[in-house]
């Protein structure tokens, strides 16, 4: 049970305040090493929209696999800061 609300709680801090907003569609738009606040935005709402059959956490499961897919590991804080 303990586990189990430890993994709810990360991935919802993972996702906690993703929101996608317009612009450029390049993954590879990096400063210094890192993908650009705004194409981690990008594939978020991408992720979110090829999982949106599944619901609660098993949908956050998959959004937070399918940014790891795509090269994605750290948490939002990482890539747009606090």
């Amino acid at each position: 049970m303990f586990v189990k609300k430890m993994a709810m709680l990360a991935v919802a801090g993972l996702l906690a305040g993703c929101g996608a907003t317009g612009g450029d569609s390049s993954p590879a738009s990096q400063v210094s090493g890192k993908p650009s606040c705004q194409s981690y935005q990008q594939q978020v709402a991408q992720c979110r929209s090829h999982n949106s059959r599944y619901t609660g956490l098993e949908h956050d499961r998959k959004v937070v696999a399918c940014l790891q897919g795509r090269g994605f590991h750290q948490r939002k804080a990482y890539y747009c800061g606090k």
